[in-house]
């Protein structure tokens, strides 16, 4: 199918992989597993190597969520392997520290958030939050006021464990 296709297998290190979970992190606000920023971490090989040219089109498929574990201590034994995680990363974890200091609504977290994202993008970030567990949601005088759940307090205090290291 590689051959078939045109396509290119590319081995990176455990190291390229976290680096690149980190920055997508940082720069989409997107939590991956670290196997899943592998097709991210490979792109600048594929560069060097001249299989693909500046400017390209890419698309990288991520398919695995840093937040997909189904227990806290599912999620902090599995990541123990990336000591180097900066609690500061993802617009979900910094959505989730606005809701630390109670509940809001979600055009008051994206006041807090300083516009770093659209509306749309809180309101999306939130949900994805509530169908894991980590955000509830109700309605108070006609609003939806959102408020971390025990899964998310404990979640919270797995990045500040891990931001220790």
């Amino acid at each position: 199918a590689l051959r078939d296709s045109e396509g290119a297998a590319v081995a990176i290190r455990d190291e390229e992989m976290f680096r690149a979970e980190r920055e997508l992190a940082r720069l989409e606000g997107l939590f991956v597993e670290p196997s899943s920023s592998s097709t991210v971490a490979a792109l600048p090989r594929l560069l060097e190597t001249g299989f693909l040219e500046p400017g390209e089109t890419v698309v990288c498929i991520l398919t695995g969520s840093g937040l997909k574990a189904p227990s806290i201590s599912d999620f902090l034994s599995y990541r123990r392997r990336a000591v180097e995680l900066s609690p500061e990363t993802g617009m979900k974890v910094r959505i989730l520290r606005i809701l630390a200091k109670g509940g809001r609504h979600g055009y008051g977290i994206w006041k807090t958030l300083r516009g770093a994202i659209s509306l749309q993008a809180v309101y999306q970030h939130l949900r994805d939050l509530e169908k894991r567990g980590y955000v509830e949601s109700r309605r108070l005088d006609g609003r939806r006021m959102y408020e971390l759940t025990e899964e998310g307090r404990q979640l919270l205090k797995v990045f500040r464990v891990l931001s220790r290291r």
